[in-house]
């Protein structure tokens, strides 16, 4: 498979009188349609290396490549696109916007695009509440939703725009046992549905054995990669 992320020499630096480093020469490759976990104790590394990813940070030395474009290149107009042509993130935060319903929360990175509702948009937001189980409580406000109903909301809306590459980032964090691995299981019907390529950070190990590839980050380092 080809290669749809890839990073060379990533190196992050943060400070000018007093630096400290936070990734050391970091080089990895996600195939696409792969379903990847990150692991890694706190302070590792770990969100700093999927925010670079994301293109949300820059390396301080280093590469970025998604989909064949060197990142590091780009201006900050054509970043913004391609991350909402491109990623999809989910957060263990959900962020949904309060004041408005789970359809609309739905639909926002699409009308953040520019686009506008059309049938077949309306119809892909449709599918999305169907195939996460929300569609008794898709008129709510995000106020009015459980947890999990919350971040599978937040998940739908990493879908909208039917992106390559989902970026998540403790996503069961804030969930019960039950609960993350109804979402893990999720995730993994849409990796094998869409052929959506993961990148996922936990600390749930569960969840991260049953990746295809764990890597683990210690202290700004791959300590370990490993391929199922």
């Amino acid at each position: 498979m080809d290669n749809i992320i890839k990073m060379k020499g990533v190196e992050k630096i943060y400070g000018t009188n007093i630096k400290t480093q936070v990734l050391y020469d970091i080089n990895l490759s996600f195939e696409a349609g792969s379903f990847n976990s990150i692991i890694g104790q706190s302070g590792s590394g770990k969100s700093t290396l999927l925010n670079i990813m994301g293109t949300l940070d820059n390396p301080t030395n280093g590469e970025v490549y998604i989909n064949g474009k060197n990142t590091t290149e780009m201006t900050k107009n054509q970043l913004a696109n391609l991350r909402n042509d491109m990623l999809g993130f989910i957060f263990q935060f959900h962020y949904l916007l309060p004041e408005f319903k789970v359809i609309e929360n739905i639909l926002m990175p699409h009308y953040i695009k520019g686009g506008q509702l059309t049938s077949d948009v309306e119809k892909r937001a449709e599918y999305l509440i169907d195939m996460l189980g929300l569609t008794k409580v898709k008129n709510n406000l995000a106020t009015q939703l459980s947890g999990g109903q919350q971040q599978r909301t937040a998940i739908a809306r990493a879908l909208m725009n039917n992106p390559k590459v989902i970026l998540a980032d403790e996503p069961t964090g804030n969930l019960d046992s039950d609960t993350s691995e109804d979402v893990y299981n999720l995730l993994r019907d849409i990796n094998k549905q869409f052929n959506t390529t993961f990148v996922i950070i936990t600390h749930d190990q569960r969840i991260a054995e049953k990746a295809d590839r764990i890597i683990e980050i210690n202290d700004g380092r791959i300590n370990m990669d490993f391929k199922r």
